[in-house]
């Protein structure tokens, strides 16, 4: 299956407009972009392009830049702000709708004695109220009681109790409410409504898709929240969240995780729903997909960025990441993202790469994009192309006049026009799939009172223990295992699934997703519901590992024991394993691993028949995509020395080799036992291979 150049498969980096653009310099700028194999653009506008945002010169200048895209054949991406983050609208959405901007959740304490208590005056509209018992835990809903005005609360209770109150303030930020569909539409109204009433000849042409950048929730300190808050928990979840309030910043007894699980899983539904999700039903309405990133995804703990990673690209056309500041830095996220798209039956992923990463080599370019591509991204969007290069803000200047850049870039653009041809459509195959622990995540989450904080204490996320080590795992099974795998998100096995002679598939899924071994990372809290298809899934011959901790607690309110029940059954412990466990369960195989130690993983995932590697090989990964009948095994060797395969695929079909660096395809010799190919094939340190099988 040889599949010919098209220009649709060449990256697009961004443009920033780094001073006052002309016809004539747009028109020399892109002229070279497109000989050099990029394919488009996407423009960001700041303080040097010196044409005030949004303003009618402004859109004489964009329209000028549609008219020499379109005449260059190249595609414009709709970037969604000025500067970044996305969300205000160069400013105008605070001066204009000053309603539609973030807000945040504010927990005011004060203690309750005998004979009651005098209200104070707080901004910010009541979300709940809840006396606190500080001895035993308990919590009392007086939600009512302290609404409406009311200036005093009737207390006549012994002992030590405190009333929390908790309030949906507005912010000083002028972020727009990314949990709020209406509040996201007046920001929609400024910007890409803006544009399309000025372009709508361009729309679904050289205009093909928008862009957003770096949403995220610390810029309230991870607080972010919205009125409508209570109405949406009860609406999913049938039942009032009152009582739920002091978990987000308290420790509250055995409830504390099923708690935090039950909020931050609402947020995150409404961050997906309200930001992305409602740009995406825009952009479907007017022809162009949606791209666009979070901000931080290489965090452990998302909670306080957008609370869940894999969620968070639910309703998006095409998931993404950043890659920036340094090589490698997300490089444990790229799985997150492309896992996202497997769960949510999405095709493209893409990377903005390579911004504000000094003295960028070209080897780094290669390894970097080896690296993006083995673990399911196949989109580029280099970051960035500078229309005045005597004005970068962040280095490099990825465009054909940078005297060092501009001699790579023809050849680098059609190693990345080849890749994004064979690994952009077709399926994902996966058969090992990695629980996505963000239950475990969410339990350990508690928000920050202190304001006077700088937001670098938030760029981390929530807290996290060197138990959580699904990220570490990730990378491990990647190059130490050499295989292709999927995180897998709690809420896909509580529907469309089918458990059947040892393996689970997702059965509305796009992608080949039949897992015959499933990971449990280390997490204290998982769904009983989950758990109990996992037993289903191993007793019918499944292989279920876990590393590092085992759950004990339940996200569903009150199933803590349920839960450990469970677990001891399946690993016939609930202690943190010191030592490898393994225990038969049913017609399948339970097994618990220390933390860090994944020596012995190998050796079950062998077993397992899963491995495509028939050796061990540190340094060596894997991608597995079908097209049609041809199935696609890409293969990246970042060992740092030559290395000659032997390899075991699952295919009886005759082999091709295709070298993404010349284009040439070759046949190659292989042989076949009980429906595997074996071969051995050599892969030069730094470079990578595609093998067919049709």
């Amino acid at each position: 299956m040889k599949i010919e150049f098209s220009a649709e498969n060449n990256p697009c980096p961004l443009l920033f407009l780094s001073g006052k653009p002309d016809e004539k310099g747009l028109y020399d700028l892109l002229k070279q972009c497109a000989e050099c194999g990029y394919g488009g653009v996407g423009v960001i506008s700041y303080k040097a392009t010196e044409i005030p945002y949004l303003s009618e010169e402004y859109f004489e200048m964009y329209g000028i830049l549609l008219k020499v895209a379109k005449s260059l054949g190249l595609k414009v991406c709709l970037y969604d702000e000025y500067w970044f983050p996305s969300g205000k609208a160069g400013g105008l959405l605070a001066e204009k709708f000053p309603e539609a901007v973030t807000s945040k959740l504010n927990m005011v304490r004060d203690s309750l004695s005998a004979g009651g208590f005098v209200l104070s005056r707080q901004d910010g509209v009541l979300m709940s109220a809840v006396a606190f018992n500080e001895v035993c835990d308990e919590r009392r809903d007086v939600t009512e009681l302290c609404a409406d005005g009311a200036e005093f609360l009737p207390w006549n209770e012994k002992g030590e109790w405190s009333l929390l109150r908790f309030f949906c303030v507005h912010d000083h930020h002028s972020l727009v409410n990314y949990l709020e569909p209406e509040s996201v539409n007046r920001f929609i109204e400024l910007t890409h409504e803006a544009f399309y009433r000025h372009f709508p000849e361009y729309f679904g042409d050289t205009i093909n898709s928008a862009f957003y950048d770096e949403p995220q929730f610390y810029s309230q300190h991870g607080r972010t929240w919205t009125v409508n808050f209570n109405r949406e928990f009860e609406a999913r979840k049938g039942y009032s969240p009152h009582l739920l309030y002091p978990a987000l910043f308290m420790d509250i007894g055995d409830s504390t995780a099923s708690a935090r699980c039950e909020m931050l899983s609402v947020r995150a539904d409404l961050y997906a729903e309200g930001f992305p999700g409602t740009i995406q039903k825009w952009c479907t309405a007017h022809g162009i997909s949606l791209k666009g990133h979070i901000d931080q995804e290489e965090v452990v703990n998302p909670g306080g960025i957008t609370d869940d990673v894999l969620k968070s690209f639910r309703y998006q056309d095409v998931p993404g990441i950043d890659q920036i500041c340094f090589p490698g830095r997300a490089r444990r996220a790229y799985k997150l993202v492309s896992s996202a798209a497997y769960n949510w039956n999405k095709q493209r992923i893409m990377c903005e790469c390579f911004g504000a990463t000094n003295g960028l080599t070209e080897a780094q370019m290669y390894r970097e994009t080896q690296d993006l591509f083995v673990k399911g991204i196949n989109e580029i969007i280099p970051h960035a192309v500078w229309y005045d290069d005597r004005k970068v803000v962040f280095e490099p200047e990825l465009s054909p006049r940078h005297p060092y850049y501009g001699s790579i870039l023809p050849r680098y653009n059609a190693f990345v026009n080849r890749l994004t041809a064979y690994m952009k459509d077709g399926v994902h195959v996966g058969q090992v799939a990695v629980l996505y622990p963000v239950e475990g995540l969410h339990s350990q989450v508690k928000f920050i009172t202190d304001d006077t904080l700088t937001i670098d204490c938030y760029y981390a996320g929530g807290p996290s223990s060197r138990q959580n080590d699904y990220l570490e795992l990730g990378e491990y099974l990647t190059y130490s295992c050499a295989l292709d795998y999927t995180f897998l998100h709690p809420e896909r096995l509580k529907d469309n699934i089918l458990i059947a002679g040892g393996t689970l598939s997702l059965t509305s899924s796009l992608h080949d997703e039949k897992y015959s071994v499933i990971l449990l990372s280390g997490q204290d809290t998982i769904s009983l519901a989950v758990l109990r298809t996992l037993q289903a899934f191993v007793q019918s011959g499944g292989t279920l590992i876990s590393t590092s901790m085992l759950p004990r607690h339940s996200s569903e309110p009150g199933e803590d024991d349920a839960v450990k029940t469970l677990v001891r059954d399946l690993f016939g412990t609930n202690d943190i394993p010191f030592q490898k466990i393994h225990k038969a369960v049913g017609m399948g195989h339970c097994y618990a691993l220390p933390v860090g130690d994944y020596e012995e993983m190998r050796d079950i995932l062998f077993a397992a028949g899963v491995l495509p590697l028939a050796c061990s090989v540190e340094g060596i990964a894997t991608a597995h995509r079908r097209r049609e009948n041809t199935d696609i095994w890409y293969i990246v060797n970042q060992n740092g020395a030559d290395i000659d395969l032997k390899l075991r695929l699952p295919t009886e079909k005759p082999l091709k080799l295709y070298n993404p660096y010349t284009d040439a395809e070759t046949d190659l010799p292989s042989f076949h036992t009980n429906g595997f190919s074996h071969l051995t094939q050599t892969i030069p340190s730094g470079e990578s291979l595609l093998i067919l099988a049709e």
